[in-house]
């Protein structure tokens, strides 16, 4: 059974389903950086397993304000997080009780006719327990289709 979490501007509530419950973990965004491309601002999400069992995480980070989608460029990188399809997955399962290492959400402005102030990042959490589904296959675009 798959258990959510999810924010809107970085406000999270957990969800509880079959064993397993997670919430999504953020931190506030950085200080405003100069970079040669533009100023960029910097999002930080984690996932916390709440739950009593194993589980597989994924989130969906997505930058929500059409006026200005040609003015950003978003990058996602982290440690231990893989881009499959729409998605980041967290591989390994993560533990009962454990925190995953952070997803860091750039977002830089490519002019300066922009606030980044403006600039929303929605993220979801998704979590599934590892003890109903088989290991998902990251080398697929939804490596848990047909597993939650």
């Amino acid at each position: 059974m798959l258990a959510m979490a999810g924010i809107l501007a970085f406000s999270s509530a957990p969800v509880y389903a079959s064993g397993s419950a997670i919430s999504l973990l953020e931190e506030p965004a950085q200080e405003v950086v100069e970079t040669e491309f533009g100023k960029t601002q910097q999002y930080k999400l984690s996932v916390k397993n709440n739950g009593s069992d194993i589980s597989y995480v994924r989130i969906s980070a997505t930058v929500s304000d059409l006026k200005t989608a040609a003015s950003y460029d978003v990058h996602v990188k982290g440690e231990n997080w893989k881009k499959c399809g729409e998605y980041y997955y967290f591989e390994p399962a993560l533990a009962s009780k454990n925190i995953s290492t952070p997803m860091f959400v750039d977002v830089t402005l490519k002019n300066s006719d922009v606030s980044l102030s403006k600039v929303k990042i929605s993220a979801y959490a998704e979590a599934v327990n590892a003890s109903e589904v088989d290991k998902p296959d990251y080398s697929k675009d939804e490596p848990w289709k047909d597993k939650a």
